[in-house]
């Protein structure tokens, strides 16, 4: 929820970004997938297919602490989200800044 609005599902071409509020409901909505699929044509790439939890531990290890989508890193916590995005941009401009210093 953000300011109060639900928000589940992201599509950008063929990106798709779902949130779920149950993880329980992870099996049936790869089950719903696969019936999409079936029917349209499509076919989820399990290779490229990541998983990412909020306040949530699962008791196997297949969650990610990042996820790349549209190229910016998303990740569980609020500063990781700043260090992967904008930290490395600083560093990318001070070299930069030192290349041009140079000519």
């Amino acid at each position: 929820m953000v300011n109060s609005r639900e928000h589940k599902v992201a599509l950008y071409a063929d990106d798709i970004l779902l949130y779920l509020s149950n993880p329980d409901f992870i099996l049936t909505l790869l089950d719903l997938l696969k019936t999409f699929g079936a029917y349209s044509g499509y076919k989820l790439n399990i290779g490229k297919t990541q998983i990412m939890s909020f306040n949530y531990s699962p008791s196997t290890d297949w969650s990610q602490k990042a996820v790349k989508y549209l190229g910016v890193w998303l990740t569980d916590s609020p500063d990781d989200l700043y260090k992967k995005n904008f930290d490395s941009g600083r560093k990318w401009r001070a070299h930069v800044e030192k290349f041009l210093y140079k000519l």
